[in-house]
């Protein structure tokens, strides 16, 4: 049986055919390409990634591989939630805005959570704030997280689709796995 597991705004579906071992990943992006590519490449599985353009061909991936994979995936949904939560938060432990974080896979050093430095903190006007600056050109104004609501919300619907892919594809092909 080969299987389609989505990587973005796309359903997961299931064709038929006589090999089991064999996936198709539909990608958006060339990130979302990469992320399997480091995956395997990192855990240095014996399968063969074929590049069709929109999708890759995965051959000879394991119910392991796919585990892994997936629980990746769900430290990604993790992190998108506590983006989420932490919208407006302006004081952190470190101090300062809370800084939104990403999941990172290279082949070099797997799986990294990363904050993201290069997306500009929010600054809203609001003096009577207690974490308002007190002084200087920006008085006034409070450092809010350079989280976007909309965008996150985009992320946890595109990995969440991924991960239920996934999930869905394990209980369907394995009967023995309990999630």
């Amino acid at each position: 049986m080969r299987h389609i597991i989505l990587i973005g705004i796309i359903f997961s579906l299931l064709l038929s055919c006589t090999e089991k071992k064999e996936i198709i990943i539909a990608t958006h992006t060339e990130a979302e390409k990469d992320f399997i590519k480091n995956i395997v490449a990192y855990n240095n599985y014996k399968v063969t990634i074929i590049d069709n353009g929109n999708y890759l061909t995965v051959k000879n991936i394991t119910m392991d591989m796919l585990l892994e994979i997936r629980n990746i995936v769900f430290l990604e949904i993790d992190i998108i939630n506590d983006n989420m939560k932490n919208v407006n938060t302006t004081r952190t432990e470190n101090g300062g805005p809370f800084i939104r974080r990403f999941v990172r896979f290279t082949a070099e050093n797997g799986v990294e959570i990363v904050e993201d430095t290069e997306t500009n903190i929010r600054l809203v006007y609001d003096p009577i704030h207690p974490d308002a600056i007190r002084t200087g050109e920006r008085q006034g104004y409070v450092e809010y997280p350079n989280v976007d609501i909309a965008s996150e919300m985009m992320d946890l619907i595109r990995v969440n689709r991924f991960f239920e892919s996934i999930s869905d594809y394990l209980s369907n092909n394995y009967k023995n796995v309990v999630f």
